[in-house]
Parts: C-alpha cells; sequence; structure tokens
C-alpha cells in the first residue's frame, strides 16, 4: 500500500508493563481488530516484547521485517506461519526480493512464541532478543530500522510470496523505529 504505516504511539499497558509502543496501518485504523496491520513492541532490557496482529487467509503468515532502508531485501524477518491451526515463529531472511528461511537459526533469539488464527486475523506474541551472536542475517535491535509488515498464503509450513499490488504489497515505517527506550 501507498504511503507508510502510523508513525509510534504508546499502547495501553498495565502498571506492571514495560511501555509499548503502536504501529499500525491503516493510519485511520483504531485497534487490533480493525487495522490491517497491527503492532506493539515494548522494551525490557536487553530483549523486545512484540505482538503482532494481522488481517490474513488460513492457511497464510504474517512477517515483521527490520531493514535499513525502505525497499525489499537484505532485511531480517520473524514470521508467524499458520498452518493446520497451529502459529509456528520463526525467523527469516529477504537476500533479495524473496524470502528464506534461516535453516539452523529458525527461532534464534526468540522465546515466549504463541500465535493463534481468530476472526480472520493471524495474531502472534514474542521476545527477541536485541542482540544474537552468530548470525549476522538476525540483527542487532539495538540500532533503529524501518519496519515493514507483510502477510499472504501459506503451502504447509512454506509461505508463497505476497503479491505485487494494491493490499497485497507489504507496508513499511516512514521513518526507523527504535526499540531500545531505556538506553
Amino acid at each position: 500500500p501507498e504511503g507508510g504505516a502510523t508513525p509510534e504511539q504508546p499502547a495501553p499497558t498495565s502498571p506492571a508493563a514495560p511501555v509499548a509502543s503502536v504501529i499500525k496501518y491503516p493510519t485511520d485504523c483504531a485497534d487490533a481488530a480493525t487495522c490491517d496491520y497491527y503492532l506493539t513492541h515494548a522494551d525490557n532490557g536487553d530483549s523486545v516484547d512484540f505482538t503482532f496482529s494481522v488481517r490474513a487467509p488460513n492457511p497464510g503468515w504474517a512477517s515483521l521485517g527490520f531493514s535499513t532502508d525502505r525497499n525489499m531485501g537484505d532485511d531480517a524477518v520473524i514470521d508467524c506461519i499458520l498452518n493446520n491451526g497451529a502459529v509456528t515463529v520463526q525467523n527469516s531472511y529477504n537476500p533479495g526480493l524473496f524470502n528464506t528461511p534461516l535453516t539452523g537459526s529458525l527461532d534464534l533469539g526468540l522465546s515466549a512464541t504463541s500465535g493463534e488464527y481468530i476472526d480472520g486475523r493471524i495474531s502472534c506474541a514474542f521476545t527477541r532478543q536485541k542482540t544474537v551472536s552468530g548470525e549476522p542475517r538476525v540483527f542487532d535491535l539495538n540500532v533503529p530500522h524501518y519496519v515493514m509488515m507483510a502477510m499472504g498464503p501459506a503451502f504447509g509450513d512454506n509461505k508463497i510470496p505476497h503479491g505485487f499490488s494494491g493490499a497485497d504489497l507489504p507496508t513499511t515505517t516512514t521513518n526507523t523505529v527504535n526499540f531500545s527506550t531505556s538506553r
């Protein structure tokens, strides 16, 4: 879609929860139930807690990319893949205009993963370590990045590429996002 996702906005949190920010698309949507893409992230010291809700097909996938620019290519990606009613959270990478799973490092730096498919939406939650050793394609979240959000159909655990026009195009933040509010 043309234009970018909204700038970060504070998300409602409980007093004990880390302060979360919201990135959403389209920009005038109200909440996770009405947005095509709805992402919250909260700095949690050495890690970042994410929740991600996307209007997506079943079976399908929703992906969150971290990039040094607003274009696909050389992007670290976290996928939420829906297959047979279960959501798998894993790392992948965009070396160019395609995506490939990080075989051998699918869960590197990821913990507390969960997901579900309800009312036409893939929703997942996960914690990602900010710094991960041994795999340069899992980017350091201490460095601000543009955030890309995409979705598409799946065949088993395999992502089928998203479309290349209209609502099938991924959306990207207009500015880089700082995931380290405590530094």
